[in-house]
C-alpha cells in the first residue's frame, strides 16, 4: 500500500450523510440476501433482520440518520480511497483485514467501527469482483494425481529410507502426464499441491477478452492417491475443482513405474538429475515433456505482460497450492526467510506478531503474508531490490 502521511486520510471532508446511509442500507440488503454473511459484524442482527424483513418489507434495513451518522463519524474520503485501495485488490483482503488496517493506521487519531468499514466493503463489492475477476475454461476432462517411488542406486540416505518420488498429474483425456515433481517423502504433500499448480499454469493461455489477459483451464475433477492439505483442497474449492480420492493408481501407473526404472538402472544419476531423465523420458516414450512445454509457451508468449505477471497474482486461488510457512515480523517490519528480509508498509504495525506466509514459484522476492490465517499483504525481499525500485527475479547462483 502506499505510504500516505495519515493527515491526507483524516482532513479530508467528511462522506455525504445521505450517502452513507445509502451505503449502509445496501450493505444490510447484501447480507440478508446471503452475500458475504460470515462478515457479518456482530453489532448486525441478522436473522432478526430478516424475519423482521419478511413481515414489513425492505425498509426495516434502513437505519437511522442519526445512528448512521454516529456510524460513519471520521470516515473521510481519505479513508474511503484508502478502503477502495485495500479492499478491491487482488490481494484479496476480507472487510475484517481491512478494519484492522484502517484501525493501526489511525489509531489515537479516528476510532472507525467495523460496522462502517464492512459497510463500505460490502458497497464496493461489485467493483472488486470487477478488479480481481478470473476467466477459467472449464474441461471436462478429470486429472489424476498419483506419485512413482524408487530407490536411489547407491545412495541409501536419500529422503527418510533412500526413496525418491515423483509426484505426476495425469490428464486422463490426453493420456499424459502434464506435470511432476522429484522429492522424497518428507516433502512428498508439499509436492502434491505444487504439481497442481504447475500443472495449472501450463494451462492458461493469453486472450484480449479474458480479465487480466488470461485464461485458465480449469479441470471438473482432481482424483488424489490421499487427502491433500487444506490449502490445496481451498484452492481446489475456490476453482469449481471436485475432489475425489482413490487409492488405487490410473492404468498408466504401472508402464510409468516400470518404464523409468529401465531407463535410469546402472545410470547412477543424482537426484538433481531426476528431473530433466523423467521429462527426456515422457518425451521419448509418451511425445510430452511438460518442461519443453513450459519452455515453448514461455517463449511463444515472454512479450506479453499479463502472461509475465505472477500466476498467483492473476489467479489468487493458486496461493493456496503453495506451501505454508511460518515466521515472526521483526520490530524494524521484516520477516526474516530464508537468508532473506521481506518488507512492506504494513509490516511495521504489528513488530513481533507471528504471521504465515507463502513464497512465489515465479520469484524468490515475494511472499504473500497473513495474519490470523487473513490475507494482510504482499512483501518484497529487501536484498533483491534493485536502485530503480523494481526486483531481481532471484539472487545470483540460484
Amino acid at each position: 500500500m502506499r505510504n500516505v502521511p495519515l493527515e491526507s486520510w483524516v482532513d479530508e471532508q467528511p462522506l455525504d450523510r445521505d450517502l452513507c446511509q445509502r451505503i449502509h442500507y445496501q450493505a444490510l440488503l447484501r447480507a440478508a440476501h446471503a452475500c458475504r454473511t460470515e462478515e457479518v459484524p456482530p453489532t448486525v442482527d441478522l436473522p432478526r433482520l430478516r424475519e423482521l424483513g419478511q413481515l414489513l418489507g425492505s425498509g426495516v434495513y434502513l437505519s437511522h440518520p442519526q445512528a448512521v451518522e454516529r456510524l460513519f463519524a471520521g470516515v473521510s474520503l481519505g479513508f474511503y480511497r484508502m478502503i477502495v485501495e485495500l479492499y478491491c485488490s487482488r490481494l484479496e483482503r476480507s472487510s475484517a483485514m481491512v478494519w484492522r488496517i484502517v484501525q493501526v493506521r489511525a489509531a489515537g487519531r479516528v476510532d472507525i467501527p467495523y460496522e462502517a468499514v464492512w459497510a463500505l466493503c460490502m458497497h464496493l463489492e461489485e467493483y472488486r469482483r470487477h478488479e480481481t475477476e478470473v476467466t477459467i475454461e472449464r474441461d471436462p476432462a478429470s486429472w489424476w494425481l498419483f506419485s512413482l517411488r524408487y530407490e536411489k542406486e547407491g545412495q541409501a540416505g536419500v529422503g527418510s529410507n533412500g526413496q525418491l518420488l515423483i509426484v505426476c498429474l495425469l490428464d486422463l483425456a490426453r493420456e499424459a502426464v502434464i506435470a511432476f515433481r522429484v522429492t522424497d517423502d518428507q516433502h512428498a504433500s508439499t509436492a502434491y499441491g505444487l504439481v497442481v499448480y504447475d500443472a495449472l499454469l501450463a494451462g492458461r493461455h493469453p486472450g484480449q477478452p479474458a480479465a487480466a489477459g488470461l485464461t485458465w483451464r480449469v479441470p471438473e475433477r482432481l482424483i488424489v492417491e490421499r487427502k491433500l492439505f487444506q490449502g490445496p483442497q481451498e484452492g481446489c474449492s475456490r476453482l469449481g475443482i471436485a475432489l475425489e480420492t482413490r487409492p488405487d493408481p490410473p492404468p498408466l501407473w504401472h508402464s510409468l513405474q516400470s518404464g523409468f526404472k529401465r531407463e535410469i538402472t546402472g545410470r547412477g544419476l543424482g537426484a538433481e538429475r531426476w528431473t530433466d531423465a523423467f521429462d527426456t523420458y515422457l518425451h521419448k516414450m509418451h511425445g510430452h515433456s511438460p518442461l519443453r512445454f513450459r519452455e515453448e509457451r514461455d517463449r511463444e508468449h515472454h512479450h506479453l505482460v499479463g502472461y509475465n505477471r505472477d500466476p498467483a497474482w492473476q489467479c489468487p486461488a493458486l496461493r493456496h497450492f503453495l506451501p505454508p510457512y511460518s515466521g515472526t515480523i521483526t520490530p524494524d517490519g521484516a520477516i526474516s526467510f530464508d537468508g532473506l528480509h521481506y518488507a512492506d508498509d504494513l509490516l511495521a504495525y504489528w513488530p513481533g506478531a507471528d504471521v504465515t506466509f507463502r513464497r512465489s514459484e515465479q520469484t524468490e522476492a515475494l511472499i504473500w503474508v497473513y495474519l490470523d490465517g487473513e490475507m494482510l499483504c504482499a512483501a518484497q525481499a529487501r536484498e533483491l531490490r534493485r536502485r530503480d525500485g523494481s526486483y531481481r527475479t532471484r539472487r545470483v547462483g540460484r
